[in-house]
């Protein structure tokens, strides 16, 4: 490319740069592709065109060092890679209520849990029973993922997950709940 002010111009082949240049100035009495006889060429795909390169052009390096570290991810141990945001709009957490929790036959980790999410009860698994005797879960209000696809443990399908925090050396494990009462189903944002 030559300098910043052929920029534009300088990758639009001739017929592109005759439009380019008889669209600077003037207003349309009807569509520019009719007014200029474009023969095939969008006039949308020139602007188009033409505008992503005088965006690019206009980027200044210091702009650019400036957001370099803006979303960045640092290797920090133990953070998981970032993600796109479309990805966290996919998940559905809710606030649920556990109305059962009972011992699962042979499985020393696992509890089966009774939920209600309000519009629904759902049955899950939850590896909670050294952290949590059953007469401390029924009752208490806790977050759950609910769209994650179903998984079968101990012949039992589970749909949904709980979420808590742990600790480095998963000696602690504690149930994330919400701060206040709120109704079952309630979204998490």
């Amino acid at each position: 490319m030559e300098n910043s002010g052929d920029c534009v111009t300088s990758v639009l082949n001739p017929q592109e740069r005759n439009v380019l240049d008889g669209l600077e100035n003037r207003r349309f009495s009807q569509s520019p592709d009719r007014e200029f006889g474009t023969k095939g060429n969008n006039i949308n795909q020139i602007l188009c065109k033409s505008n992503n390169l005088v965006a690019a052009r206009n980027r200044s390096p210091v702009a650019d060092n400036k957001n370099k570290n803006i979303n960045k991810t640092h290797n920090i141990e133990g953070i998981m890679s970032t993600i796109a945001f479309s990805d966290w709009e996919k998940v559905d957490l809710r606030v649920a209520k556990i109305e059962k929790a009972e011992d699962i036959e042979g499985a020393d980790k696992l509890y089966k849990l009774t939920i209600n999410l309000g519009s629904e009860k759902r049955t899950l698994c939850a590896g909670l029973k050294q952290f949590y005797k059953k007469e401390e879960l029924e009752g208490k209000k806790c977050i759950v993922f609910i769209n994650l696809a179903p998984r079968t443990m101990r012949g039992i399908e589970s749909k949904g997950m709980l979420l808590a925090a742990v600790s480095e050396d998963e000696s602690q494990v504690i149930l994330i709940s919400p701060e206040k009462d709120i109704k079952e189903g309630s979204k998490i944002r």
